[in-house]
């Protein structure tokens, strides 16, 4: 995984070599993308005292870590058994949902 420095271009962000037609960009952003192919701007991502953490502990710290996640939603998560970011980034119904955003594009 990358880390960009704060003021960096985007804040997620997938690379794709600008050598490659159109056509061969999409095929290349449907296949399964390796590891160094995503970034992550973490002045955008997280909360500024998190920035320096490891993303294997950021795992585990509460999802206020998250911006945007103030006491309000972190307390509706909560109800759900939501607690940390690994609880979210895996949470079930998020990922139903994602297969579902996606497979409607291929309609």
């Amino acid at each position: 995984t990358t880390r960009l420095l704060p003021n960096a271009f985007a804040a997620i962000q997938r690379t794709t070599p600008p050598s490659l037609s159109l056509s061969q960009q999409r095929n290349a952003s449907s296949s399964t993308p390796s590891s160094s192919s995503h970034q992550l701007n973490v002045a955008f991502a997280l909360i500024k005292s998190s920035e320096r953490d490891t993303f294997t502990s950021i795992l585990s710290q509460p999802v206020t870590t998250l911006q945007g996640i103030g006491p309000k939603h972190a307390a509706e998560l909560q109800t759900l058994g939501i607690t940390t970011i690994q609880q979210l980034a895996t949470y079930k119904f998020f990922h139903l949902a994602r297969a579902i955003d996606t497979l409607s594009t291929t309609e």
